[in-house]
C-alpha cells in the first residue's frame, strides 16, 4: 500500500518476508501456467484440426534481418500490432511489458533515464543504454522521449552490446524501426481521449508515389492534455501538454540492386513542469503540489536520415548518414513549495546536434558455413547549456549561473563473424574498436561562492569483443552460451559540479549469458529465457551533496539474474503472453558514497522483479463484427532511488483492461490504465530542502476510435 511505501521510503527499511513471499508466488504462477499452457494445447491439438502459429518475429538486433528465435541473445521484440493492442505511447510503457527494463523520468519529457539489468545512467550523465531510431544512434538520453508514430518493431537487447553498438551500450539496446513505406497502401486515423483530461489525434499513410518504384509515407501525433495534477497556489493544473510530431519517409528503389530511404521527423512539445513535492505532501494527495512558481518543459526537435543500399555480387553494402537537433527549455520550482521565506528556482536553456555516418558491408547468406558483417563508424555532437537558479533561504536572493558548451566524437572500426562448426553448432565471434573524445568548456558562478572556470579535453577508447557459441540440434531449440564486453566513456561533470574534481573514468563491464529459446506445439507456443553474471568495474555513479551533484567511479559492482518469457496461443482468436525477471544489482566496493560506506547497497532503479502477464481474446461476434478483449498485469518489483538506499519503493502492480468491436473499415475501444487506481512514486531524492518525490500516474479511463482505410 502506498502507506507503507511512504514510510519505507522516508526511513531505511526492515528485511522482511513479503519481497520473498511475493517472488515466490510470481514465479509459482509462471510455472502453473506455463504448464496450463501445455496441457490447454495438447488438447486443442487433439480435439482439432486447426492450428495456429505464433509465426516469425523480424528483428535486427546484429544490424540485419533475422527471425528472433533465431538470435542467440536474450532480446524481447514488441511489434506493432502489440503497440496498438497494448495502447503503448511511451518507452516507459514499454518497459512494463519487458523483464529487466526499467525506465525513470524526473516528472518530464527533458531526461529519459533507461535501466536494463539494473545499470543505468545519472542525472544528465550520458545513457548507458542505446537508443537507435531506424539504425540512428540518439547520443543524448533527452531525445528518447519521442512519440510512438508508426512503429514496426521496438527491439530490448539485454547485456553489453559494445561489439557491433560500442559505447553507450554498457546495458543494452533499444532498437526503434519504423514502418518501411512500401507496405501495401493503407491508412489509419486515431482518435484517443479519457478522464484525466488528454486528447490524442493520430493519422499516418503510405502508398505508392511510382508504382514499384518510389513509396511515401507519413505520419502526425498531436496531444492536447489538460493535466490532472493541481498547483495549489495559483489553482490550477501543473502539467499541462501540447504536443505536435510528424514523420515522413521516402524510399526509391530504381532496380532491385539499389535503395535509397529518406527519413524526416519533427517534434515540438510544450508543457508545464516537474511535479515534485514534499514526500509527506505526496502521501497525503499524490495529485497535488503547491508550487509558487510556473515553470516550463519545453522541447523542439528535428531530425533526417538518409539509408542507401546496394546488393552486390554476394555482399549488402549500407551506409546511413543522419543528422539531429535537440533544444530544450526547462524551468521549475525546485523547492517544491510555496514558502516566500525559502525558494529555489531554476532554469535551463540546453541545445544537442549531432552527426552520424555509419558503413557496413554484410555477406549474403549463400548456404556456406560462413557469414560476415564489418563496419566502420563516426559521430560528433555539439552540446551547449545554460542554468540560471535562484535561491532564497530569507536573507535575499543568492544566484548561480553556468554556463557550458561540450563537443563530443568518435569513431569505430567493428565485424562479426558467424562460423557454422556442423550442421548443429554455431560460434559468432566480434570485435570492435572504439575511440571517443570528450571536451567541457564553461563557467560557474555559484551561490555557494565556489565560481570558476572549467576546461577538459580527453581521449578514451576500448577494444570490445563478443563471442557467442550456440546449438541448435533442430529448428524449434536453440541453446547459447556467450561472452560480451561494454563500456561507457568518461568526462566531465557539468552540472552542478566539484571544481577541484570534474573529471570521472571510463566504466566497463564483462556479461556472462546461458540462455535457450524453445518454440514447441507447432509453434504455438514459444519460450526463452536467460540467466546471466555481469561485473562492472569503475562504475560511474552521482552523489548528492546539498545542490551540488558529483559524478564519481564506484570501485567494483555486480548484476546478476535471469528473464523467461513465454508467447502462447492456445486456440485461435487466444493469446498469452508472460515474462519475469529476476535482477540482483549491488555495490561490491564503494566507500566514499554520499555520507556513508555504501558497499554492499543495492544500485538504484534496479527492481528486484519484473513481471508481467497479458492475456488477449479476438473472437468473432457478428457478421463483419470482432469483440476484442485484453488484461495486463505489470509488475515492478521493490526498489532504492540512490546510492545510499535512503529512498525505497516497495514492489507495486498495474492492471490494465481493454475491450472494444472491430470490423473491416473501423475500430472502437474502452480501457483503463491502473484499474485499480495503484499509488506509488517515481523517483525521490533529496538536494537539500527535505526529500521530494513525484508520484506515479493515477488510473486513467479512456476511448479510442479508429478508422481504417
Amino acid at each position: 500500500m502506498f502507506n507503507q511505501t511512504r514510510q519505507a521510503i522516508a526511513v531505511p527499511p526492515t528485511p522482511g518476508v513479503q519481497p520473498l513471499s511475493l517472488a515466490i508466488a510470481i514465479a509459482l504462477s509462471t510455472t502453473v501456467l506455463s504448464t496450463t499452457m501445455l496441457s490447454t494445447a495438447a488438447l486443442a491439438s487433439e480435439q482439432s484440426a486447426e492450428q495456429t502459429s505464433l509465426g516469425a518475429i523480424v528483428v535486427r538486433a546484429e544490424k540485419r534481418s533475422a527471425e528472433l528465435q533465431d538470435v542467440p541473445a536474450s532480446i524481447t521484440a514488441v511489434t506493432t500490432e502489440e503497440i496498438a493492442d497494448a495502447e503503448i505511447n511511451s518507452l516507459t510503457e514499454v518497459a512494463r511489458q519487458t523483464p529487466n527494463l526499467h525506465i525513470m523520468t524526473w516528472a518530464g519529457r527533458r531526461d529519459t533515464n533507461i535501466f536494463i539489468r539494473g545499470i543505468g545512467p545519472g542525472l544528465f550523465t550520458p545513457p548507458t543504454a542505446g537508443v537507435y531510431l531506424d539504425g540512428v544512434n540518439l547520443t543524448s538520453n533527452g531525445m528518447f522521449d519521442f512519440d510512438m508514430l508508426d512503429i514496426e518493431t521496438i527491439e530490448v537487447l539485454r547485456g553489453p552490446q559494445g561489439s557491433l553498438y560500442g559505447g553507450n551500450s554498457l546495458a543494452g539496446i533499444v532498437n526503434v524501426t519504423t514502418r518501411s513505406p512500401d507496405a501495401p497502401a493503407e491508412g489509419k486515423i486515431s482518435l484517443r481521449h479519457d478522464d484525466l483530461g488528454r486528447t490524442q489525434f493520430q493519422a499516418r499513410y503510405n502508398d505508392a508515389l511510382i508504382e514499384d518504384e518510389l513509396f511515401a509515407s507519413i505520419s502526425t501525433n498531436l496531444v492536447d492534455d489538460s493535466g490532472n495534477i493541481d498547483n495549489l497556489f495559483f489553482d490550477e493544473k501543473l502539467d499541462q501538454r501540447d504536443d505536435r510530431s510528424l514523420r515522413t519517409k521516402l524510399m526509391w528503389q530504381p532496380h532491385d540492386d539499389f535503395s535509397a530511404t529518406l527519413a524526416l521527423d519533427v517534434h515540438r512539445f510544450r508543457g508545464g513542469s516537474y511535479a515534485f513535492t514534499p514526500l509527506d505532501t505526496l502521501a497525503q494527495n499524490p495529485q497535488q503540489v503547491s508550487h509558487n512558481y510556473r515553470g516550463r518543459d519545453d522541447q523542439d526537435s528535428w531530425g533526417s536520415a538518409l539509408t542507401l543500399e546496394w546488393q552486390l555480387q554476394g555482399m549488402t553494402l549500407t551506409s546511413v548518414t543522419s543528422w539531429r537537433d535537440w533544444e530544450n527549455f526547462n524551468s521549475s520550482d525546485s523547492d517544491g513549495m510555496s514558502m516566500d521565506a525559502m525558494y529555489y528556482h531554476a532554469l535551463a536553456n540546453e541545445e544537442h546536434d549531432q552527426l552520424t555516418q555509419e558503413l557496413r558491408l554484410a555477406s549474403e547468406p549463400d548456404g556456406g558455413p560462413l557469414n560476415w558483417l564489418a563496419g566502420l563508424y563516426y559521430y560528433s555532437a555539439d552540446s551547449y547549456s545554460g542554468g540560471h537558479n535562484t535561491m532564497n533561504f530569507g536573507t535575499g536572493d543568492l544566484v548561480d549561473r553556468n554556463t557550458f558548451n561540450k563537443e563530443q566524437s568518435g569513431y569505430a572500426v567493428f565485424g562479426q563473424l558467424d562460423y557454422a562448426l556442423n550442421d548443429q553448432w554455431m560460434l559468432t565471434t566480434g570485435l570492435r574498436y572504439d575511440d571517443e573524445n570528450r571536451k567541457l568548456d564553461g563557467s560557474i558562478n555559484a551561490m555557494t561562492g565556489a565560481s570558476g572556470t572549467l576546461a577538459g579535453d580527453k581521449d578514451f577508447s576500448e577494444w570490445l569483443p563478443k563471442a557467442v557459441l550456440s546449438w541448435q540440434p533442430d529448428d524449434e531449440l536453440m541453446v547459447y552460451g556467450s561472452v560480451s564486453k561494454g563500456y561507457r566513456a568518461g568526462g566531465f561533470d557539468d552540472l552542478y559540479p566539484n571544481l577541484d574534481d570534474i573529471e570521472y573514468d571510463s566504466e566497463k563491464s564483462i556479461n556472462y549469458e546461458l540462455g535457450f529459446k524453445q518454440s514447441l506445439l507447432n509453434d504455438q507456443l514459444q519460450l526463452n529465457a536467460a540467466v546471466y553474471y555481469i561485473d562492472l568495474s569503475n562504475q560511474q555513479v552521482q552523489k548528492f551533496i546539498g545542490s551540488q551533484v558529483f559524478t564519481e567511479n564506484a570501485g567494483a559492482s555486480t548484476s546478476k539474474g535471469m528473464e523467461l518469457e513465454a508467447r502462447y496461443i492456445p486456440a485461435p482468436g487466444w493469446l498469452l503472453m508472460a515474462g519475469l525477471g529476476y535482477n540482483d544489482a549491488s555495490f561490491d566496493r564503494y566507500n566514499s558514497c554520499s555520507i556513508a560506506d555504501c558497499s554492499g547497497n543495492a544500485m538504484p532503479f534496479a527492481p528486484d522483479w519484473t513481471g508481467n502477464l497479458s492475456i488477449q481474446n479476438r473472437q468473432p461476434l457478428a457478421s463483419g463484427l470482432d469483440l476484442f478483449s485484453r488484461v495486463d498485469w505489470q509488475h515492478t518489483g521493490e526498489h532504492y532511488f540512490d546510492a545510499a538506499n535512503r529512498f525505497k519503493q516497495d514492489a507495486y502492480s498495474l492492471v490494465n483492461l481493454k475491450v472494444g468491436v472491430e470490423a473491416d473499415s473501423w475500430e472502437a475501444y474502452l480501457w483503463s490504465k491502473n484499474l485499480f487506481d495503484e499509488e506509488y512514486v517515481k523517483i525521490a531524492f533529496d538536494q537539500g530542502f527535505g526529500p521530494m518525490a513525484s508520484a506515479g500516474e493515477p488510473r486513467a479511463v479512456g476511448v479510442t476510435m479508429n478508422l481504417l482505410f
